[in-house]
Order: structure tokens, then sequence, then C-alpha cells
């Protein structure tokens, strides 16, 4: 009967959330593109129109040594070229070696490139010198200028092309379809007649929950559902597109409102309700009757000791709360609202907190003016940051300054 009376008075807590029956039709280019075919002699003419894309520039790779001076540099080309592996011979000089994966000509630094791209497999670069000092490199692979063959591209080739047309054939559809639900047509009529299959999804919660627990799998939905239970039960929704390029139109068949779940459903949900509610309320009680105990000037640790409670005395607390640690922040809050002597009870979660002030301290005038010129002298560094932002961001209009990232990553790679 106790939990007879709980599941009455909250029913809330137990009741199904709304479902929606729904008919579903989505249009996608993948989809779509199965029913797309491209002829053999199309497909070579688009390879030869697109063979730029196929052509891929020589290649190389190195490990590479930037040494502060020419004599570091001989020095690390003389150990290689005598058959001491290049990490080791960095090491011996304290100098770092940097891979350089694989890159083209054009992305390394001029002076650089010429003398790497002329190194044989594994052959040792003489010491180049830029700006940012003297090069040795190591060559540990190279891939050769070349152009992919049609017989290596043709499937890739197909699969793009047909996506391509999938696009605009599903532009077309679309259209139709919009054109047809506009002039009354149903949508599953609609549907049929353009070859569009329709997708049935029974008793179906804003979440994507199922009353039966076996939801359908459907494409992008959140987007199909936020539109579904934006509309009323017989309505149908024109037609939506989603930023991953899916098209879709739903109706909604019919709407479930929520009801209260009979108690034989969820007896074991109202039963662990019901008992933590119940834990509440007996927390909450002995909690106010420690108060009273307090107020009438028991010691606080004792009765802590008496009834298996925690007990602490806290530092001086500030008013924001940075030191309170464990301390819970509403306490704190509560505590700066007392006088010495006052005792509250306060709420933390399901816990309740027992709080008896026993000190104020003052603040001091002169930890409050430290305070202030910090804050000043933070505020006037924080002002000359952004003037010196504003004016670096002036003179790059000014001036035209070009970085070339990649050769900067390539010297100075993170390690």
């Amino acid at each position: 009967e106790q939990l007879r009376s709980f599941h009455e008075a909250n029913g809330a807590m137990f009741s199904s959330p709304e479902y929606r029956d729904l008919t579903l039709v989505t249009l996608s280019a993948e989809d779509m593109s199965a029913e797309v075919s491209i002829g053999e002699e199309t497909l070579k003419n688009e390879y030869e129109a697109r063979i730029d894309s196929y052509h891929s520039p020589e290649m190389r790779r190195f490990d590479q040594v930037v040494a502060p001076d020419k004599a570091a540099a001989d020095a690390v080309v003389s150990a290689v070229r005598a058959g001491t592996p290049l990490a080791e011979a960095a090491e011996q000089a304290s100098l770092s070696v940097i891979p350089l994966d694989w890159t083209t000509r054009d992305a390394m630094l001029p002076q650089i490139a010429e003398a790497g791209f002329a190194l044989p497999e594994n052959g040792v670069s003489d010491p180049v010198e830029t700006p940012f000092g003297w090069h040795v490199l190591v060559a540990t692979g190279h891939r050769p200028e070349g152009t992919r063959s049609f017989e290596e591209v043709r499937d890739e080739l197909e699969a793009e092309m047909k996506l391509e047309r999938a696009h605009d054939r599903m532009f077309e559809v679309a259209n139709s379809l919009e054109d047809a639900l506009a002039g009354g047509t149903a949508l599953d009529q609609a549907a049929d007649q353009l070859g569009l299959s329709t997708t049935r999804i029974p008793a179906i919660a804003r979440d994507g929950s199922a009353r039966d627990g076996m939801a359908p799998e459907f494409p992008d939905r959140d987007a199909v559902l936020g539109t579904a239970f934006s509309l009323g039960e017989g309505e149908t929704s024109s037609l939506q597109d989603t930023p991953a390029g899916l098209y879709y139109v739903v109706r909604v068949d019919s709407v479930i409102e929520p009801a209260v779940r009979p108690l034989e459903e969820v007896r074991d949900q109202v039963a662990e309700a019901w008992t933590r509610q119940q834990r509440v309320d007996a927390v909450a009680s002995l909690a106010e009757s420690i108060a009273e105990r307090l107020r009438n000037g028991d010691d606080a640790k004792a009765i802590a000791a008496e009834i298996g409670a925690t007990f602490a005395r806290t530092p001086a607390l500030l008013r924001d709360g940075s030191n309170a640690g464990s301390t819970p922040r509403p306490m704190v809050r509560e505590l700066f609202e007392m006088k010495v002597g006052d005792t509250a009870v306060i709420q933390d979660g399901d816990k309740r907190v027992v709080a008896r002030l026993t000190d104020i301290t003052e603040a001091d005038p002169a930890s409050a003016a430290e305070a202030v010129a910090e804050v000043r002298e933070t505020a006037a560094r924080q002002m000359a940051q952004d003037l010196v932002g504003q004016f670096t961001q002036a003179l790059r209009g000014q001036y035209d300054v070009e970085i070339n990232r990649s050769a900067l990553d390539q010297i100075y790679r993170p390690g």
C-alpha cells in the first residue's frame, strides 16, 4: 500500500514518454549511385580529362642533422661516410636527427632540395648552409615520378562518377517529390511513383528509444526525430536536408501520449525510489534533531561519535570558497549569512551538513589594498599585451610577409 500511494503521488516519475508512429522517405546520393551505370568509353574519356590528378611527382625521404657550424657538419659527414650510423654520429656531436617524411622537391628549401634530390639511396650529402644552420642529409627512400594507369584507378573513378551523377539525379527526384507533396499526393503514393522506399517507424520516442525496445536504424536520427516531434498527428513535413547530404520527408501517423505505467510493470523502480526517499527523509529529520541539540549547547564532536557521523572543524573559509577543499559550496555560502553561534542545516544533494559558526575573522584593509594593487597590475599588463597584439596585426596588414610553414616544420619538427 505504501508503494501504491507513492506510485500514485509521483506518477510523472514512472510515466512512459510520448511515442510516435512515423513514415519516413529518404534520398541520398550514396543510395542512388547504385542505380547509375557508366560505360567503359565514358570512363576512359574522363580518365584522360583528369589525368593530371593521377600524376605523382618524384618524392624522397631523408634523415637530417642541422649543425651550428660547418666544422660540426663536416664531422658528421665524415663519420657517416666511414660507416657510423647517422644517429650515432649526431649523438657524438651533441646534435639530433630530424626525420623528413616523404616530400617533393618544391616543398623543401631550394638549397637542401638540390642536394637531397641528387643523392642515391642511403647517400649522405655534403654540408649545405641555410639561414637555419648547416644541414646534412641522408637519403632513406625514393618514389619516382609517375602516373597511375587507367586500370589502377578505374574502380575509384567509376565510384566518383557514379556519386556525381547520383547527386544530380537526387536533386531531380527531390524536386519531383516536393512537387508531388505540394500537389496533395500522399507521401506513400509519391514515393511509389518515384521508385523510393518508405520506412515505417513504430512507437519511437524523441530520444530514439522504442516502446518495444527494438528501435529501427535510419540515417540522421536526431534530425529526423527533431522534425517529426515538431509536427502534429497526421502532418507531413516539407522536404528537409541535413549537412550530411541527406534529403528526407517524415509523416506522423499517430501520437501515443505519455502515460503512467502500472505499478505491476514498474514495481522495482517504485520500490527503489520509495526506499531512497525514505532514506533522504530520515537523513533530513536526523539533521534537524542534531541542529536542535547543537543549539541547546551539546558538543558537536560527541554527537557525531554517538550517531556515527563525520565531524570536522573547517579552516577559516573565504567567501569565494577558493580554500573550501571538500567543504560543500552550499555550506560556504550559508556560513557567510550566519552570526557566530548560529547553527544551520545545509542540503548537499541527498546529504545534509549540520554546521555551527564558531568564529569570524574580519577582512584586513591592508590585504584589500594589496588585492587592488594586484588587479591594477594585471589589468595594465593585459592592456599592454592587447596594444602589442593590435600593433602587430597592423604591421602584418601593412607589410606582406609570407611564411613557408612546410620548410619550418621540416627543420624544427617537435623532438
